[in-house]
């Protein structure tokens, strides 16, 4: 990780309305609230992700996408993009 000397964390802020519906006690298949992060802020944050790098990478950084569902592993090269 030495050739990535800094990083970029984003981060969005969640619906207040589905927060507030949030019960750790439903069932994630039911819930508004696990969809909602799961589904539509993830997506959105990979692809703001995605749209970031790009835009790095055009200005000739070495950059690339720590995706929010994958694991990474730091011990193995990350793929030129």
């Amino acid at each position: 990780m030495s050739q990535f000397p800094r990083a970029v964390s984003m981060g969005m802020q969640l619906s207040d309305p589905i927060v507030k519906s949030h019960s750790p006690d439903q069932p994630r298949r039911e819930s508004l609230y696990w969809h909602h992060v799961y589904e539509v802020v993830t997506r959105a944050l990979d692809s703001l992700a995605y749209d970031v790098t790009r835009w790095l990478t055009n200005r000739g950084f070495l950059s690339f996408i720590r995706g929010s569902k994958k694991p990474v592993n730091i011990q193995v090269k990350p793929p030129e993009i």
